[in-house]
C-alpha cells in the first residue's frame, strides 16, 4: 500500500468534527499558527489528492479526507501557492467546481495558461467569503503581465526548480495539499558547471543550479 492511500485511509477513519458552525469565524481560528500544522490536526481536518491527472482541457481529481461535503475544488494562479491556505488567499480561482463526492473532473483552456497553475481541495463553505469569484480575463492578463520573462543568466542561476515547489503531503488544516499543473515542460538533457535549463515554480525558463548531476552524462529521459 503507498504512502498516499494509507493517508487516505486514516483520514476516512479519522474522527472529526466541524468546530461550531462552518462560518467564518472557524477560519479566523489561530491565524498566526505554524503553517506546519500538529499531525493530529492533518488528520483530523486534512484533505490528501490520491489521484490527478491534467491535459490541456481538462483535469480530473480524487481526494480523500473525513470532513463532511460539500467541496470545493478551484484552481490558482502558482504565486497563490507563497501564501498560507485561508480563505483570503483562495478567494480569485482561475475555474472551481463544487461537489459532493471525493472527485471532479475540471473543463478548462489549461494549454493557454502562461504560468503555472495549481489544484486545491478545500470545504466549500470557503467560497462564502466576500468577493470569492472566478478571475476575469483582465484580471489574469495583468498577472502575467506583472511576471518576469524567460531569462536565461549562466552567472545567477536559481536555487531551484518547479520540481521542488509543492510537497506530496497536506500540510494544512482545511485544504489538500497544492498539485501543480504545468502549461509547459522543459527537459535539460546536460549539465553544465553545475548548471542547467529548467523552469523555475512560476514556470519561467531560468538557469538552476544542479551541483548533483554527473559531468559529461546525457540524460535522456531529462534532468529533474
Amino acid at each position: 500500500m503507498g504512502v498516499a492511500s494509507m493517508l487516505c485511509s486514516a483520514l476516512l477513519l479519522a474522527a472529526f468534527q466541524y468546530p461550531a458552525s462552518m462560518d467564518r469565524s472557524a477560519w479566523a481560528e489561530d491565524p498566526e499558527k505554524d503553517p506546519l500544522e500538529a499531525l493530529q490536526d492533518i488528520f483530523r481536518y486534512g484533505i490528501a489528492v490520491d489521484q490527478f491527472h491534467a491535459d490541456g482541457k481538462t483535469c480530473s481529481i480524487t481526494f480523500c479526507t473525513s470532513l463532511p461535503p460539500p467541496y470545493l475544488v478551484g484552481v490558482y494562479m502558482a504565486a497563490n501557492a507563497a501564501f498560507h491556505p485561508w480563505p483570503s488567499t483562495r478567494s480569485r480561482p482561475l475555474c472551481y467546481k463544487i461537489v459532493e463526492g471525493r472527485n471532479a473532473v475540471i473543463s478548462y483552456d489549461f494549454a493557454s495558461l502562461k504560468a503555472n497553475a495549481f489544484v486545491q481541495v478545500m470545504p466549500a463553505v470557503w467560497t462564502n467569503y466576500p468577493g470569492f469569484r472566478v478571475m476575469s480575463q483582465e484580471e489574469i492578463d495583468q498577472h502575467y503581465a506583472t511576471l518576469a520573462h524567460d531569462v536565461l543568466d549562466w552567472d545567477r542561476p536559481d536555487v531551484g526548480d518547479g520540481e521542488q515547489t509543492w510537497l506530496p503531503l497536506p500540510l494544512w488544516r482545511w485544504a489538500s495539499q497544492e498539485v501543480p499543473i504545468r502549461p509547459r515542460t522543459v527537459k535539460s538533457l546536460s549539465v553544465r558547471d553545475g548548471k542547467r535549463i529548467g523552469l523555475d515554480w512560476q514556470g519561467t525558463l531560468r538557469v538552476i543550479k544542479d551541483e548533483e548531476a554527473e559531468p559529461n552524462r546525457i540524460y535522456w529521459e531529462g534532468r529533474k
